[in-house]
């Protein structure tokens, strides 16, 4: 059965506040193409037809079209379904998972695709999807390696004043060639030791400890895990609290029987929410009791039990949840495009105006539909984005142009991102900032480390 794919786009964006408190975190450009096409394309990429997204109602409200078109609009032949998460508050993922189901947007008995639309990967998806049937895998999450750093997030000075953000690092514990996960969590949860339960160490004796992982927050959950979600009322975030949950699962004692998948599913026993387990809504594969008298006798004791796996890429692969991470990204999207299956967004559209041998332009640079470039202009390591205008001169370094955006004659700027409709007048140099929706950057003036934004109807820089 194809997987359901849902892409949960209901966030707020709290690391990357600057740019999603002016535009929605799945709307935000990425070499010119919004950020949710991503994760719509490596759906689309796997054979899955069609993809539901969640999102806020202020989101649905205010750009519903916006979002519905971007398949038509940037060469996607998806189907997307949107729905909205009701309540003010910033939703955790379970909660997401909970109120699809009981909106009847989720089947129980259908597997589940849950990925973040801040995901860019040049991952391909069968292979986990393929991996995650044969070995009949009650959860599988994709896992990215370190690659170059020079396109990691770690690299970037992210635009605006100093900070002291410590980036995030999970412990991913791995067993076996199969890479049977056997532990997900943050490595802040931790201080000097990190303690696993004996059943693990028993089950594998070897265990790799990981802290060099990015999670994808990519999960492909089986049948029967959206009802333990759905019963579970206080776990509300997906990665945080449901996985290690079913991880855990692995060493506890089975709580049903092996039956058919087309067998209706076993009415759990009653029991307080607090203790319910996966393995109490696990739905075996079909013939597993038969294959288990022959299996080995480690993979025996599975019978009954979820069993959780880990698929690691090393495509190049972004969480863009930060503005240095939405930074990376950009500058090396032209290297993933070059990855992708298939069709491949123009690096310069041909409607671009550029004139012929009088523009210094990288080639991991990105030029979008109805923008004009003027002579003398040097654009390295940057992207241009749809309808603006670079005048004379104009020097772009590291640099992010989203749409509608006007940069005068003999502008240099560095290491800067401009969103919708910002201007940088005359002469301005800019180095290290971010230029807010319809801002403009007054003539001559030099900037650094500083966020131009416009809040309460007065402008601010801080």
């Amino acid at each position: 059965m194809e997987p359901k794919a849902v892409i949960l786009a209901a966030g707020k964006g709290s690391r990357m506040v600057d740019l999603t408190c002016q535009l929605p975190k799945c709307l935000l450009p990425v070499g010119g193409l919004p950020l949710l096409w991503y994760p719509l394309r490596l759906v689309q990429d796997a054979g899955i037809q069609s993809a539901l997204v969640v999102v806020s109602e202020a989101v649905l409200r205010d750009h519903k079209n916006d979002i519905a078109q971007i398949p038509a609009k940037h060469g996607l032949l998806i189907n997307v379904e949107l729905c909205a998460v009701p309540g003010r508050e910033d939703p955790g993922t379970a909660d997401s998972l909970r109120h699809l189901r009981s909106a009847d947007h989720l089947r129980p008995t259908q597997p589940l695709l849950v990925l973040s639309c801040d995901l860019v990967t040049g991952c391909a998806l069968r292979e986990l999807l393929s991996a995650h049937l044969l070995r009949g895998a009650a959860l599988t999450a994709l896992f990215a390696a370190p690659g170059d750093p020079t396109v990691s997030p770690a690299a970037v000075i992210a635009p605006g004043p100093k900070s002291r953000h410590k980036p995030e690092r999970d412990l991913v514990g791995l067993a076996g060639p199969e890479q049977r996960l056997c532990l997900l969590a943050s490595e802040a949860d931790f201080e000097e030791e990190v303690e696993l339960r004996l059943a693990v160490l028993r089950r594998h004796p070897k265990l790799l400890v990981r802290r060099d992982l990015l999670d994808a927050h990519l999960y492909l959950l089986a049948p029967g895990l959206l009802d333990f979600v759905d019963k579970s009322p206080q776990l509300s975030s997906l990665k945080g609290e449901v996985v290690p949950q079913v991880i855990r699962a692995q060493y506890r004692r089975p709580r049903v029987q092996p039956c058919d998948d087309t067998a209706p599913a076993p009415a759990p026993a009653p029991a307080p929410a607090a203790v319910h387990s996966a393995n109490t809504y696990l739905r075996q594969p079909r013939f597993a009791s038969l294959t288990a008298r022959f299996a080995a006798p480690v993979e025996a004791e599975d019978v009954g039990r979820t069993s959780c796996f880990a698929v690691t890429t090393h495509a190049l692969t972004w969480r863009v949840n930060t503005t240095a991470a939405y930074l990376a990204a950009n500058r090396a999207v032209t290297r993933l495009w070059e990855t992708l299956p298939g069709e491949r967004p123009p690096r310069l559209h041909p409607q671009a105006n550029i004139p012929s041998g009088k523009v210094q332009l990288s080639d991991d640079s990105v030029v979008g539909e109805g923008s004009s470039l003027s002579e003398r202009s040097h654009i390295q390591r940057s992207v241009v984005g749809r309808h603006c205008s670079l005048g004379p001169r104009v020097r772009l370094v590291d640099c992010v142009l989203m749409d509608h955006v006007t940069v005068h004659e003999d502008c240099v700027l560095s290491n800067c991102i401009l969103m919708n409709s910002s201007t940088a007048e005359a002469g301005a140099q800019l180095s290290d900032c971010l230029v807010g929706v319809n801002q403009v950057v007054e003539a001559g003036v030099k900037k650094n480390r500083e966020v131009v934004s416009q809040q309460s109807g007065h402008m601010e820089v801080y």
